[in-house]
């Protein structure tokens, strides 16, 4: 018959839009924290996020503990809509130097100082004797007097290694002899 009905009206919505790929911050791990983590530092509220493609979750309190490598990071919309990725590399921990091999020539009658030397130096490395600023080694070692001594040993990393010495003191002069004249 080609009868026509009434106009029925549908809206559809926007394609509602991703969100934007998370903003990531790394700090990788230290000398004596093995694991490095992993800061989103754009904002989060609204906003769920998968690391590593794990199921998507609020953003932990203090960011993600992760182990070294490649890590990736995606954020994900109450309309179910997923950003770009977001990639944070963790370098591997640094690794701390060879523990300083020490040595010591004690102080004599004649010299009242000893003298201490690490007998695994390397190059690269900076010592510090007793807590006191790193440098590089001294040649000839370090003058010192008796007692414990400690050598650190420190990389280009900041890690440190250290080893102690207990040096003995000078050795004392015998007494005086007692003389005695007789007539």
């Amino acid at each position: 018959d080609g009868c026509i009905s009434a106009v029925a009206d549908a809206d559809v919505a926007t394609q509602p839009a991703a969100p934007a790929a998370p903003t990531v911050d790394v700090d990788d791990p230290t000398c004596t924290v093995a694991t490095g983590t992993i800061t989103i530092t754009s904002p989060t509220a609204g906003l769920t996020f998968s690391l590593d493609g794990a199921a998507y979750a609020a953003y932990p309190a203090g960011g993600y503990t992760v182990a070294a490598g490649a890590h990736t990071i995606t954020a994900q919309n109450v309309d179910g809509c997923i950003s770009a990725v977001a990639d944070a590399d963790v370098d591997a921990q640094p690794t701390a130097p060879v523990a300083p091999t020490l040595d010591a020539i004690a102080p004599t009658c004649v010299v009242p100082t000893g003298t201490l030397t690490v007998t695994n130096t390397a190059a690269g490395l900076t010592y510090s004797l007793d807590g006191g600023p790193f440098a590089p080694y001294p040649a000839g070692g370090y003058t010192i007097g008796s007692g414990l001594h400690t050598v650190t040993v420190q990389n280009a990393d900041g890690c440190q290694a250290s080893d102690d010495i207990d040096v003995a003191a000078a050795p004392g002069a015998p007494a005086v002899p007692v003389t005695q004249i007789v007539e």
